[in-house]
This record gives structure tokens, C-alpha cells and sequence, in this order.
């Protein structure tokens, strides 16, 4: 079977004319296509996504703006909660705001998929938030991004924004 290459294309559009593009593209997943294993065994299942149960994933037409502005909102307040994480009691409490308890999440090579809020805290947000070290300077150029503790997500951001890598 030859290597399959996972990846996702954002566009923001803006007058009928993409302005900005990301792309993000799961290296690790073609890695070990090849047998090389470059971090530690995931704590997720290492799954490929499946499409909608429901078979109806690809929109042909454009979404009624009503709908894409729910959308969007939703996004933002998970974000949002993201964060805020500290103003919830405990981790259950701040996914319960927009994810159902049966949740699943498809995560990358290195991160995998797991199963309800308790097992995606378990397996993908513990051992993500446990691994970033603080404090450090997000200005500071020659900072190294692994180094970085339990921050939270808005300092983890101020980093990126910084263009570290």
C-alpha cells in the first residue's frame, strides 16, 4: 500500500478571493508510514478519521449565513473557554461548555484518538498542558518551544504569535 498523506486546508476568503491560506499537513502519520517513530507511543488510538456517519460532509453549496455565523461563534467560545480554562473547577466542567460527554476526538499522529471528555483529558489535554514549561520569555527569539510547562493556552499562543518555533 503506498504512504497516505493526512492534511487540512483552511482558506479565508474575503470579496469572493482567497486572502490567507493554512495548511497543515500530519507528518508524523507519513513518518510512521515509513517505520520511523519519532516521539513516544501516542496516548490516543492511532485511527484514521472516518467521514460523517452520516455521509454528508461535503457541501456543494454555500451554508446559510445564519449557519456559518453559529458556527463560527461556537468555535470562538470554545477558544474562548480554552482560554479561561481557570475560571472552571475542574477540567470536565470547561469541555462540558461545548462538547457532548461522548465526544470524540480525532487527533494527529503523535496525539491519536480517544473517546469521551474523560479519556480526551487523560490521554490529549494533561499530557499536552503537563509538557509546556514556563516561565519564559514568548519575545525572546532563541526560546525553545518544547521548553515550554502547564501553561495555559493563552500564553502557549503568545508564543506561536511570537513566531517561535
Amino acid at each position: 500500500m503506498s504512504p497516505r498523506s493526512r492534511y487540512a486546508t483552511f482558506h479565508r476568503v474575503e470579496h469572493g478571493k482567497i486572502v490567507e491560506t493554512a495548511l497543515f499537513v500530519d507528518l508524523l502519520h507519513l513518518m510512521m508510514q515509513a517505520g520511523q517513530f519519532p516521539l513516544p507511543p501516542q496516548t490516543g488510538a492511532h485511527l484514521v478519521q472516518p467521514g460523517p456517519m452520516t455521509h454528508d460532509g461535503l457541501l456543494n453549496a454555500d451554508a446559510a449565513p445564519d449557519e456559518g455565523a453559529a458556527t463560527l461563534a461556537l468555535i470562538n467560545r470554545m477558544i474562548g473557554d480554552i482560554n479561561t480554562h481557570e475560571k472552571y473547577q475542574t477540567r470536565q466542567e470547561e469541555l462540558a461548555q461545548c462538547w457532548h460527554d461522548d465526544m470524540i476526538w480525532w487527533g494527529p499522529a503523535g496525539i491519536g484518538a480517544t473517546y469521551t471528555i474523560d479519556r480526551y483529558i487523560e490521554q490529549h489535554q494533561t499530557p499536552f498542558r503537563s509538557q509546556i514549561k514556563l516561565p519564559f520569555d514568548p519575545r525572546s527569539k532563541t526560546a525553545n518551544s518544547m521548553a515550554i510547562s502547564a501553561a495555559s493556552p493563552r500564553e502557549i499562543s503568545a508564543v506561536f504569535s511570537a513566531g517561535l518555533t
